[in-house]
């Protein structure tokens, strides 16, 4: 992980600098601000660190036995505790109920990429370039999903565990 981070920030600054200077002949504050510099940076230091953390942890394996870790923390469950172990039920605290809103997560996880990742940015191609009033809608609908997200990340918790 240190291997791909480090890769990464290195490998976007050598690209966002190298795209500057290809691009204008020379590198200073104007060019390196420019879109296509910054969008190589930006690119090489999302993509390389993940590629770098990949083939690193192809070469040298942890290997990691989960095994180990569950008998390692067995010791430290107090029996006395309800909430040690994971009921036999079939109550949302549960396996089969933690296993029923993984699903639900995965599902709704691909629903908000596609959305946010093919369908939102498909709506800005009808408007090219934005004209005003279209502009304010997207800000609005962008401060009505910063608001719901809000709701839904911090009052919504504090909400569920208020008789706790």
């Amino acid at each position: 992980a240190v291997a791909g981070a480090l890769g990464g920030l290195g490998s976007s600054i050598i690209g966002w600098m190298t795209v500057a200077f290809v691009m204008d002949g020379e590198v200073n504050l104007a060019t390196l601000g420019k879109d296509y510099p910054m969008l190589a940076g930006n690119l090489l230091a999302l993509c390389a660190s993940a590629m770098i953390c990949v083939v690193v942890s192809c070469i040298q394996p942890q290997d990691f036995d989960w095994e180990v870790l569950r008998s390692e923390s067995e010791k430290l469950l107090l029996e006395a505790d309800p909430n040690a172990r994971l009921p036999d039920d079939d109550s949302d605290d549960s396996q089969a109920g933690m296993d029923r809103v993984r699903g639900w997560t995965f599902r709704t996880a691909i629903g908000l990429t596609v959305l946010l990742i093919i369908i939102w940015p498909l709506l800005t191609l009808p408007e090219d370039p934005f004209s005003k009033s279209y502009f304010g809608w997207w800000v609005a609908v962008a401060f009505i999903w910063a608001h719901v997200a809000a709701f839904i990340a911090v009052i919504f918790p504090i909400w569920e565990v208020r008789h706790v």
